[in-house]
């Protein structure tokens, strides 16, 4: 005789960044160096292409300059000015002064002009928005600019963020060993396991699953008027593909701690309708083994920061 035993976990509460992959893609991790100025958070790490973005003084002789660095929400922040001849050095202590960047979060190899390189944490493998020159008192650089080399990128791609917190539902399938089929049994064994992650996701959020479904539709169905506020919005058509999946947030303890899925696929959107009035939709994806891993780290693997096991 089989059993299947149902387990059901929250794994992350309140807000937590969505992201996705192609599969086989390595997986991230959370750094033990806090983002600058982010209450502690943790930055996400990941393989990816550090930006580089270059300082053209263009034989300025004289005056001074300052250099603004707009972060992931456009907000601006503008260095301390800078004599026209200042040294590579003088320029990445100013910039580290920002904020966002942080100490070592740029290295800036001086030369006939400055390379600035963004590849420290919190900063490197990811898009850099062009930072703006400041000309200010600056004399005899009349081309003087900033200009992108390299853009950064990553592999990871951000579905959305969620304010509802990640469940996990674990089902191992259990057979029974006897000895004799009139007697109690001795043992039991596991045969199989299935295991799938559920979130709720904004209804404004949900184009972001083209990253996870080919050719989706999404589809607002107008109920009767006597269902005024019950109009429902349904995801489907579009095949599910096979990526890897992070979730980044914060543990139900309230530490830092990140969920990265080597390999998952979409399910629940394809069949799911709500009352838009919720303005949420339940998105859920299958979890695959994937044996390229190691034993213990084929179905998923976690960053904890709480010192808790998952209970």
């Amino acid at each position: 005789m089989s059993t299947d035993q149902l387990i059901r976990r929250n794994i992350l509460s309140g807000s937590t960044a969505v992201y996705v992959a192609p599969e086989g893609s390595a997986l991230p991790s959370l750094s033990a160096t806090p983002i600058p100025d982010s209450g502690g958070l943790l930055p996400f790490e990941a393989s990816g292409t550090n930006a580089v973005q270059l300082l053209f003084l263009d034989s300025a002789t004289g005056g001074t300059y300052t250099i603004t660095y707009n972060d992931d929400q456009g907000v601006a922040y503008t260095t301390a000015s800078l004599a026209y001849n200042a040294a590579g050095s003088a320029i990445q202590a100013a910039l580290e002064l920002l904020a966002p960047i942080g100490t070592g979060g740029v290295v800036v190899t001086a030369g006939a002009d400055h390379v600035i390189t963004f590849s420290g944490t919190g900063t490197q493998g990811r898009p850099q928005s062009l930072m703006v020159l400041n000309t200010g008192s600056l004399t005899g650089g009349a081309s003087a600019a900033i200009t992108e080399t390299t853009a950064g990128t990553s592999i990871w791609q951000s579905v959305g963020l969620i304010e509802n917190g990640v469940t996990i539902a674990y089902t191992p399938t259990f057979e029974d060993k006897f000895v004799d089929a009139s007697d109690a049994p001795i043992d039991s064994f596991r045969t199989a396991e299935n295991l799938s992650v559920e979130y709720e996701m904004a209804e404004k959020s949900l184009k972001h699953l083209s990253l996870c479904m080919d050719s989706a539709t999404y589809t607002v169905i107008n109920q009767a008027s006597s269902q005024i506020g019950q109009t429902t919005m349904g995801v489907g058509d579009g095949t599910s593909l096979m990526v890897a999946l992070a979730l980044q947030g914060r543990s139900p303890q309230g530490k830092p701690r990140l969920f990265s899925f080597p390999k998952v696929k979409i399910t629940a959107p394809t069949e799911d309708k709500n009352a838009k009035g919720a303005n949420n939709v339940t998105v859920g994806y299958s979890v695959f083994s994937d044996i390229s891993k190691a034993k213990g780290l084929r179905l998923f693997q976690y960053f904890d920061m709480t010192g808790d096991a998952l209970a």
